[in-house]
């Protein structure tokens, strides 16, 4: 459940849903019997990626590196990962404890992945995180909070000044 529900979730997060993405997850759900495949649609239906990822931190830590590694095959699988499915999947290597810095190597060295794309996700998350505080502040007075995307995934490629 949580690794169709991830999967879906990754091909999701660039707004394009290739066919090589559509493939390989159609692949993966085909193997899976009818009843199987009915009970992981209904379970799926009212979980949201929190709660996906609530279900990988309870698994032991092969299962947990299988779903990161599947995780990260269909985003390469149009050959390239861009910087939203890789932040995701670092925000999931870092709930489950998996050194993030670790596997944005993995996905550079396998995958030819260009870690520019994931710094370049984290200051776009940044810049609009400063928005919506511009705007909340606007009506009406509120503690401003100095949250860096990076830190929630545990990536601190970037210095900062």
């Amino acid at each position: 459940v949580a690794l169709i529900g991830l999967m879906i979730s990754l091909v999701q997060q660039d707004d394009v849903f290739c066919n090589q993405e559509k493939i390989y997850i159609d692949k993966f759900i085909s193997q899976l019997s009818e009843t199987k495949r009915h009970e992981i649609t209904e379970k799926l239906s009212n979980k949201e990626l929190s709660g996906l990822i609530s279900i990988v931190e309870t698994l032991d830590a092969e299962d947990q590196n299988d779903i990161l590694n599947k995780l990260i095959e269909i985003a390469a699988v149009d050959n390239k990962i861009d910087g939203k499915e890789a932040y995701l999947i670092c925000f999931l290597a870092n709930s489950i404890n998996v050194e993030v810095q670790q596997v944005v190597n993995f996905m550079a060295e396998s995958y030819d992945f260009d870690p520019k794309l994931l710094d370049e996700e984290i200051s776009r998350m940044n810049n609009e995180n400063k928005q919506a505080l511009q705007a909340d502040n606007k009506n009406f007075e509120q503690k401003k909070q100095n949250t860096d995307a990076s830190t929630v995934i545990g990536y601190r490629r970037h210095s900062k000044l």
